[in-house]
């Protein structure tokens, strides 16, 4: 549960420019092209760097890894909280971007957690944290018309934020069975053409 949690967290953060990209494009005078770039840019980062984020998190464990990614995440929504540039902007989105590459922690907690026979289920029930983004498209566009974008950006921050600490504090990554994979051996799927 826990980690549906973070991954629900993290999904709300990571797409927070979809429902605030208007008001910061009219406020910044920035272009319809340049707000249209920061919606996608978290969303390609996230995407990009999942695999990386996967074979860290077999090799440091999940833990760290989600923890990290969220504490990133946080200080990323924090720093655009204050952003007055473009290349401000810029510069948190690709760190909140970090919140996509969650999907690759959880699941590797889960799964390694997970008895084999189960894993479909419980997978399942991780997955159910892409809830985030409703909360976002739904939520947020409340947060704005009450507080402004800046002030909603603190708010999801201080939620990542929370969310960070509760994970790390909380989690346990699951005893290894032997030894860890060799750095190659966890590339090794990168060689398959589908992949």
């Amino acid at each position: 549960m826990l980690n549906t949690m973070a991954f629900a967290v993290c999904f709300a953060v990571w797409i927070l420019f979809g429902p605030s990209a208007r008001l910061i494009a009219r406020e910044l005078h920035i272009s319809a092209s340049q707000a249209a770039l920061l919606k996608t840019l978290p969303i390609l980062v996230g995407t990009v760097t999942r695999v990386p984020v996967g074979i860290l998190t077999d090799r440091w464990g999940a833990r760290r890894t989600f923890s990290l990614l969220m504490a990133i995440t946080t200080v990323g929504a924090m720093g655009l909280s204050f952003a007055g540039t473009w290349i401000q902007l810029v510069a948190g989105a690709l760190l909140v971007g970090a919140a996509g590459a969650s999907f690759a922690s959880g699941v590797q907690a889960v799964s390694t957690w997970t008895e084999p026979a189960r894993q479909g289920v419980f997978l399942g029930i991780f997955g159910a944290g892409n809830v985030g983004s409703a909360v976002t498209t739904l939520g947020m566009p409340v947060l704005l018309a009450g507080f402004g974008w800046r002030r909603t950006f603190q708010v999801y921050s201080a939620v990542a934020a929370l969310g960070a600490l509760s994970y790390f504090w909380s989690m346990r990554d699951a005893p290894r069975k032997g030894p860890g994979r060799s750095f190659g051996a966890l590339l090794a799927p990168l060689g398959d053409l589908r992949a």
